[in-house]
């Protein structure tokens, strides 16, 4: 147990700044995180896959700074709770308390806030997986679609192909035709020039 002139000291020369320079911190942090949160929600919300990677860069590296504050309060409180003012009615045992109390919601809003940075960061990359999950399955698609097409041209080239050569058999079969029923009728014609018909003919 130190004096209390010694825990005074104590208080006023490493406790209190040390609290207060935390708190500050958290204020100056807090401010960046209320902005940048906004933002990332907003673009989570459309969602714009560009805008949720810029914005989670930045919340990327605030995470280390704003996590460090956390074991900085455990710490401080640590040191706090081992200290004995002895009378609860001195100056020094209110100041502890006073320490405590802050200290105390200022752990419980880095816990809580560190949380909810924690689970928008995780959203964020969710979002930002899902993307790629859907323009790979976009790109996957498109190329069994392209393969899809590339098969049906071929397939219509060959069939058209078919088709010209049908065609072309199907003319030489009537020119043949035609040159058949022709040659059939020049001979009947021949056969004709030097017929002499008889009585049963007649």
């Amino acid at each position: 147990m130190s004096n209390n002139s010694d825990l005074k000291r104590q208080i006023d020369t490493e406790l209190k700044p040390a609290a207060g320079e935390l708190a500050k911190e958290h204020e100056a942090l807090k401010v960046r995180f209320e902005k940048i949160v906004a933002e990332l929600s907003e673009a989570l919300r459309k969602p714009n896959p560009p805008l949720i990677k810029q914005h989670l860069e930045v919340l990327n590296g605030l995470m280390p700074t704003y996590a460090a504050l956390l074991p900085r309060a455990k710490t401080l409180l640590a040191r706090i709770e081992k200290l004995d003012a002895g009378d609860e009615r001195s100056d020094e045992h209110k100041a502890l308390v006073a320490l405590t109390k802050s200290l105390g919601e200022l752990q419980g809003k880095l816990d809580r806030n560190y949380l909810k940075l924690k689970w928008l960061q995780d959203k964020a990359h969710d979002a930002l997986a899902a993307g790629k999950a859907s323009g790979a399955t976009i790109a996957q698609e498109w190329a069994e679609m392209e393969s899809w097409m590339d098969a049906q041209s071929k397939a219509i080239k060959i069939r058209l192909e078919q088709i010209k050569t049908l065609h072309e058999l199907a003319l030489g079969s009537v020119t043949e035709r035609d040159a058949a029923e022709l040659a059939q009728l020049q001979r009947r014609n021949e056969e004709r020039t030097g017929w002499t018909p008889t009585a049963a003919d007649v």
